[in-house]
């Protein structure tokens, strides 16, 4: 009888640490990912910039911070409805995850914001070459819930080094540099 009631304590146990892990890795996912996409959030991208930039300084390349933003946002929640506006967001974030390396960072930074993080930059050109294909992939037009949706997005652009020696200077340089061309595409609607 005390074999049984020593096996069963034993299982018991093991489900019990079992179950542990695996809430510790939900409450892991939830800290460190953006509930709606799935995408990594502000605290895990952080992370991993402190990590790249740390990197980049041992190999000598460079990185590039993309801070992207969906223009006319609002139109599509107030058109079609905020589940629409849930709909885009996680359709973006799928194409931004397809136009990426693997070794890249996509992350939902609020709202309609995101971060694309190239590490290992070898030149301006390929970057260049991930903005364009960033933009076609947008541009093609998305279904969202039945309804046609054109998507526009501004992107800002910041390298390290020679823009910032941090995350937060490298995320405020892009941020800058996405709002200018905000700005230029408003006041030439030949860009629009």
């Amino acid at each position: 009888l005390s074999s049984l009631l020593l096996l069963a304590y034993l299982r018991k146990y093991r489900l019990d640490q079992e179950l542990q892990a695996a809430h510790q890795q939900q409450l892991m996912r939830i800290a460190n990912h953006d509930a709606l996409t799935g995408l990594p959030n502000r605290l895990l991208l952080m992370d991993r910039m402190e990590q790249g930039l740390a990197r980049t300084l041992r190999q000598g390349k460079r990185i590039a911070v993309m801070f992207l933003d969906l223009d006319n946002f609002k139109q599509v929640n107030d058109l079609h409805g905020h589940d629409a506006g849930d709909q885009l967001l996680k359709t973006v974030a799928e194409r931004l995850r397809e136009v990426v390396r693997i070794d890249d960072t996509v992350a939902r930074l609020s709202g309609d914001e995101f971060i694309i993080l190239i590490e290992q930059v070898e030149s301006l050109e390929a970057v260049d070459a991930v903005r364009q294909k960033i933009q076609n992939t947008l541009s093609e037009g998305l279904l969202i819930r039945g309804h046609p949706i054109s998507v526009q997005v501004s992107i800002g652009l910041a390298l390290f080094p020679g823009d910032g020696d941090c995350p937060e200077d490298l995320i405020r340089q892009a941020d800058a540099r996405m709002y200018e061309e905000k700005q230029s595409r408003k006041s030439d609607p030949h860009q629009a």
